[in-house]
């Protein structure tokens, strides 16, 4: 990524195109200048979904450009130069303009207010006082938003929708099961080792560190103390014996288990996070270590250099950041997708847009080369309208205990498109379709508006692992 230049005094709104380079990019939307629009480069990776909900929630365009000859002969020789872009749903220009001409200005938003999301209000998160079982380990069904955040009590109220959904053969789903170490653990499970008084004052350094001027040496002492942070979490944080056993005794002991993050600062309106923190895959329950391993990088990951960036461009402190973890049995799906309830590019309320993948959903959010069966169903006649056929050579399953300390590793694994369904099959296509159709209209009724809902179909039995407001 090239680094932003010093942010000049503007008399008035500007805008720059900034060519991303490298996959950290694609996180980077909005963050190093509050006028920079990104453009991204033939040879970084291809635009995945969180780079999408980045985008559209700091309302700028963001383009993935494939044909290398086109980049060289139509888009470097404008390097430096002003140009107007120009981005629709079935074509992209890129052109020359006067310095005075009309163009991309204003400040990047924050995010349009959506339906039935809380926002971002600068509240103080509850955090729990007592390091015990009762206190550390919530069962799913018990959740709160302002003590376990957003995400959880999505997934809680998931949990509550799939029982009502039984029996509905149009919109049936399941939701996973699960408990949340709620705000308030990782800061007892660092003072329970003498730590809390230097995360504390490693917090005050990153908020200090982001008033200063932005400049190159400014960013790598960020850099490195964003590492300090994540190195006293992943070092000096311990959960006690006994809520290391309640979350065994909560969770399958025969199934992996994904930790998931569940933030203060993701899943509100106008602030998604998506993509900024962690979760991690393959934990095996049995084992304290691989447990205690996987929580506190979903501890960590609050602390990464383009988490605390992004939230810094929003003025979020890291002081009032705090980080929930969700544990869940990890599912194996055959298949995996995305469903936006509104047409993400034309914003017609009346069609849905579908991502489906082969294997784990983390295929359709990590660059990975390639493309997913892409599906547009018009609410209104249950129409499907295919735009592409996924072509991934792999797919991802996890494979456990390869990594460190425990914590398994996501594996790629070759797909014979010969055997899959939605590839050969029309009526496999139009029965997916009408499921997809008929959970996200029901998600959509129950949650007061457009939803980007994240599921898998899992033998057979289709799962909802995630849903939150539209940007």
């Amino acid at each position: 990524f090239c680094p932003p230049p010093p942010r000049p005094a503007f008399n008035k709104p500007a805008a720059a195109l900034c060519l991303c380079l490298s996959l950290v990019a694609r996180h980077m939307v909005g963050i190093y200048h509050q006028n920079i629009k990104p453009l991204h480069h033939p040879h970084g990776p291809p635009l995945s979904h969180s780079s999408g909900v980045r985008a559209r929630q700091e309302q700028v365009p963001f383009v993935l450009v494939e044909d290398d000859a086109f980049f060289e002969e139509s888009i470097a020789p404008l390097l430096g130069k002003h140009v107007t872009l120009s981005s629709v749903s079935d074509a992209t220009t890129l052109t020359s303009g006067a310095a005075d001409a009309p163009g991309l200005t204003g400040k990047a938003s924050r995010g349009r207010p959506e339906a039935g999301a809380p926002s971002w209000k600068g509240e103080a998160p509850r955090r729990i006082s007592k390091l015990s079982a009762s206190a550390a380990v919530v069962p799913l069904a018990e959740v709160e938003a302002g003590s376990c955040g957003s995400k959880a009590a999505a997934c809680s109220r998931l949990s509550r929708l799939a029982v009502d959904s039984k029996g509905n053969s149009g919109s049936e789903f399941a939701a996973p099961p699960g408990v949340v170490l709620p705000f308030g653990t990782m800061e007892l499970a660092l003072e329970a080792g003498g730590h809390a008084s230097a995360f504390r004052d490693l917090l005050s350094q990153l908020d200090d560190m982001l008033r200063e001027p932005e400049d190159d040496p400014r960013n790598a002492r960020l850099a490195r103390l964003c590492e300090e942070v994540q190195g006293l979490i992943l070092n000096s944080s311990k959960l006690p014996d006994e809520v290391i056993k309640a979350l065994q005794d909560s969770l399958p002991a025969d199934s992996p288990v994904i930790a998931r993050s569940s933030a203060n600062v993701e899943d509100l309106a106008g602030l998604s996070g998506a993509g900024l923190y962690d979760s991690i895959p393959g934990i095996d329950p049995s084992s304290a270590t691989s447990l205690q391993r996987g929580i506190a990088l979903v501890w960590a990951s609050l602390f990464s250099r383009r988490a605390v960036l992004s939230r810094g461009a929003g003025g979020i402190p890291s002081q009032a950041a705090a980080m929930a973890v969700l544990l869940q049995p990890q599912l194996c799906p055959d298949l995996s997708f995305v469903l936006h309830t509104a047409h993400p590019v034309t914003r017609d309320a009346g069609v849905m847009w579908a991502e489906v993948a082969p294997g784990q959903g983390e295929i359709l959010a990590t660059g990975s080369r390639g493309a997913a069966w892409r599906m547009e169903i018009g609410k209104a006649g249950d129409t499907l309208r295919m735009l592409s056929f996924a072509n991934f050579s792999t797919a991802w399953l996890v494979a456990r205990g390869t990594g460190k300390g425990g914590v398994a590793t996501l594996a790629p694994t070759t797909v014979d498109y010969s055997s899959q369904a939605l590839s050969g099959s029309e009526e496999a296509r139009a029965q997916l379709s009408r499921r997809l159709l008929g959970v996200g209209a029901a998600l959509e009724a129950e949650m007061g508006g457009a939803q980007d809902v994240e599921g898998c179909i899992a033998a057979g039995q289709l799962y909802i692992v995630q849903t939150r407001p539209q940007p």
